[in-house]
């Protein structure tokens, strides 16, 4: 399943709207599921919602949807997770986040 949805997120020919769909879920299958952690950090996951976040003129990030639940995919992915974390930390992601608190969105921020 995992595999599944992270290559919709990566994929740029699929539709923004089907990669919030795929945010969501993936969202559910690491919140406080261990084992949906690891899964996801090894199949780059946390890479996956950052580029999409950092892509500031890329279609998807007109997308305010895909924003909002890349965002809280990458916190749940991390929560309780020290080796997701430290990923995150190591590619910058955190920094990439607090750029988003001047989002125009405040679903977003």
């Amino acid at each position: 399943g995992h595999v599944y949805f992270i290559h919709v997120l990566s994929d740029p020919e699929v539709d923004s709207t089907y990669k919030v769909y795929s945010a969501f879920v993936l969202s559910c299958l690491v919140d406080d599921y261990p084992i949906g952690k690891e899964f996801a950090k090894q199949n780059h996951l946390l890479s996956n919602c950052d580029s999409l976040l950092t892509d500031k003129h890329g279609k998807d990030y007109q997308n305010p949807l895909l924003r909002q639940w890349c965002c809280i995919c990458l916190g749940l992915s991390w929560q309780n997770y020290p080796e997701a974390r430290w990923e995150g930390v190591r590619s910058l992601a955190h920094q990439n986040l607090i750029e988003l608190i001047g989002d125009g969105v405040p679903e977003v921020r």
